[in-house]
């Protein structure tokens, strides 16, 4: 029979071997999870970097918006055949100048190198259609600029969602809660609308 110390350390000794054992057993799996968080974490931060310079150019068609709409309140002449005249008014004018803006971002964003004429003015049409009358054309940015104001928000507000600390499956999730949510007080079958789905900063579409 061992001495007491003896059997003292030798049951000591078992329980140390039994916890090293364990710290062994679990390592794969803390090792597992903090490589999955640092992925989270890089994808968070990949999404927040991304959506400054979006926010920024989200805010500079809202802001050209508004032009078009105060150059229209201030008689700028729209319209096919007035599309064909030269502009005389200053209301015109500033119309003229935003719409090269804006086709300029339409540009920017979906094209490279040099535009033919034709490439060039399509650009412009896609952007600020002058052919529409001055209701129709106020109509039509009003319509643009509400859009560019909704992706705004939600963008923000994903933003402020991941800097709480919450993973982009964690937004996604948060983006099917809010949808079903809509979706349960209007009692409507039609899919989710853009304010509740998340946004891809490399597609610039709504997921």
């Amino acid at each position: 029979m061992l001495p007491r110390a003896a059997t003292a350390a030798s049951e000591f000794g078992d329980r140390e071997q039994a916890k090293l054992n364990a710290q062994l057993n679990t390592r794969p799996e803390i090792e597992s999870a903090v490589t999955t968080a640092k992925a989270e974490a890089g994808d968070v931060q990949d999404y927040i970097k991304q959506a400054t310079p979006k926010l920024a150019a989200i805010r500079k068609n809202i802001q050209n918006y508004d032009d078009v709409i105060t150059a229209i309140d201030d008689g700028a002449s729209t319209g096919f055949i007035q599309s064909k005249l030269p502009t005389f008014s200053a209301a015109s004018t500033d119309l003229d100048n935003i719409r090269g803006k804006l086709g300029l971002d339409v540009v920017g964003a979906s094209t490279f190198g040099a535009l033919s004429e034709s490439e060039l003015a399509f650009a412009l049409d896609v952007a600020l259609p002058d052919t529409k009358n001055p209701k129709e054309l106020k109509a039509w940015v009003t319509r643009k600029r509400d859009a560019q104001e909704a992706a705004l928000k939600d963008i923000r507000d994903s933003v402020a969602f991941l800097n709480d600390g919450n993973t982009m499956a964690d937004l996604i999730a948060e983006g099917g809660r809010r949808a079903e949510s809509k979706a349960s007080s209007t009692q409507q079958d039609a899919a989710p609308s853009a304010s509740v789905r998340v946004y891809n900063m490399e597609t610039g579409e709504f997921e």
